[in-house]
């Protein structure tokens, strides 16, 4: 996959608000510069909550370099962004050595899915407002609706297992929750 200029600040824009999504500080590095697109394998995004790695392609190498890099910053979760297409049958969530590593695909992080009118709005919950939640409702996480750890939100948002989702559908009061297992 090649990309110009405009699609990769859009694609490091957006990977920069997974950490909003995520209520951790962003990483303090500045915009990678453009030419280094060719050597993408050497850029990460990084902070102790969550680890943001590019490569060209996916394979079992990508993942294990993936979690290294996510065991250098004391991170037990990574998102390796990939810039080829990945086969269906590939495996897009994997558990390495106690790190979580989600595979996305480059394309999939360019548009903003929050941006179309149809979609609700959305947003993970912290600690404090899960544990406020599920006493609220007296309720467990595995009680809770469901959302899968591949839905293109839960991607989106860089959701993790045992992650709350808000969703707002019209109203204020029109509130929803979903478990992301």
């Amino acid at each position: 996959m090649d990309l110009n200029e405009e699609q990769f600040a859009r694609l490091y824009e957006n990977c920069m608000k997974l950490y909003t999504y995520r209520h951790i500080d962003q990483p303090t590095c500045q915009t990678p510069d453009f030419s280094r697109v060719n050597s993408i394998d050497a850029l990460h995004l990084a902070t102790k909550n969550l680890v943001i790695s590019f490569n060209q392609k996916y394979s079992s190498g990508t993942v294990i370099q993936a979690a290294a890099c996510a065991h250098k910053y004391n991170s037990k979760n990574a998102l390796l962004i990939v810039f080829e297409d990945i086969p269906l049958k590939k495996t897009r969530s994997i558990d390495q050595n106690g790190v979580h590593v989600k595979v996305i695909n480059a394309n999939d992080m360019l548009q903003d899915i929050f941006e179309h009118p149809l979609v609700p709005r959305q947003r993970l919950l912290n600690d404090d407002e899960k544990v406020t939640i599920m006493n609220r409702m007296h309720v467990s996480l595995e009680q809770m609706a469901k959302m899968s750890i591949d839905d293109p939100v839960s991607v989106r948002l860089g959701a993790l297992r045992g992650d709350i989702v808000e969703i707002e559908r019209g109203q204020k009061d029109d509130i929803f929750y979903r478990a992301v297992l």
